[in-house]
């Protein structure tokens, strides 16, 4: 933390700082993004954008969640309300 007050207390928005606003604000945005892209640098995502296809619609997506729903609730009552030797267990 003693680092981070030096940087600040040592940077142009503190040591000179401008007396027009616009140069001000610029200023100080350069800093604190200088400042605090040393301990937490700024990361980027890549987005794969897929082509839309005419056939697929909300219908079609709605029915998708409502079955991989029932699947799980499916999956847990045949889990937890069979008997082992069904199971193989």
């Amino acid at each position: 933390m003693d680092d981070f007050s030096d940087e600040l207390l040592n940077s142009q928005l503190i040591t000179d700082p401008s007396e027009i606003l616009d140069t001000l604000v610029n200023q100080y945005n350069d800093s604190l993004k200088c400042l605090l892209d040393k301990p937490a640098p700024m990361k980027t995502e890549t987005f794969v954008q897929r082509a839309i296809v005419p056939w697929y619609n909300l219908a079609i997506e709605t029915a998708k969640r409502e079955k991989r729903a029932n699947g799980t609730i499916m999956e847990y009552v045949w889990t937890y309300y069979t008997p082992t030797y069904v199971l193989g267990g």
